[in-house]
């Protein structure tokens, strides 16, 4: 029952920076060359944001957990408009899944198994050198203290928070310690779809190849 409560308030959060990213986005003017790619610049930004966020409130020694679910609450109740559309941009790429090739339903049938594999390890206790001498140790002290800062008799590593220890944080302030390894995945998923982004928009389909060749063979 934990895992499946940690898996659905991870899949919440990964929701709901990308609605923040998008609603960010949607301040200017850009020009995505498809739904994955606008999702990938949105999860980027979203990121960022929450994790300042956290920071800043640290900071201010407002670190604690009602306050942290208010504010979420609040921040998803101001970006529900982006939220709707990056639902419908999800289940719009999902849909172009049936009709693409046999091989390309083999790869991401493959890439879902290894992201599946990656998730079940994040939610596996950690038991690495940096994740026990300063990444979970500082974001515990921060989480039961309330506030972010200096640590008392610690190494420097404190002064230094970096962007997921955020999230470290998160899953710490509000008890949920499996989840702090899974944030990782957040990175596998938006790498993956970055460089199918990437791929789609700088390399042409064999499909588009084989047609091109066709017409200028007619054509010559």
């Amino acid at each position: 029952m934990d895992y499946l409560l940690n898996s659905s308030i991870f899949i919440a959060l990964f929701l709901l920076v990308i609605s923040v990213g998008r609603a960010v986005l949607s301040l200017f003017r850009f020009d995505f060359h498809s739904e994955v790619e606008g999702l990938v610049f949105a999860f980027s930004i979203g990121f960022g944001v929450i994790g300042y966020l956290v920071l800043f409130l640290g900071m201010a020694g407002l670190l604690y957990p009602w306050i942290l679910f208010l504010t979420l609450l609040l921040i998803a109740l101001l970006v529900s408009t982006s939220f709707i559309k990056n639902m419908q941009d999800i289940f719009k790429i999902l849909s172009h899944f049936k009709d693409c090739h046999w091989m390309c339903k083999v790869l991401f049938i493959l890439l879902g198994v290894g992201i599946l594999v990656t998730f079940c390890a994040g939610l596996a206790p950690s038991y690495s050198n940096d994740s026990m001498v300063y990444h979970l140790k500082d974001a515990r002290y921060f989480a039961e203290h309330h506030s972010i800062g200096h640590i008392p008799y610690d190494s420097t590593n404190a002064l230094w928070p970096y962007l997921v220890e955020m999230y470290f944080v998160i899953a710490l302030i509000f008890g949920r310690y499996e989840l702090a390894g899974v944030f990782h995945v957040s990175f596998a998923l938006a790498g993956a779809a970055a460089i199918y982004a990437f791929s789609k928009r700088f390399f042409p389909s064999p499909h588009y190849i084989v047609s091109h060749n066709s017409r200028n063979l007619r054509h010559p």
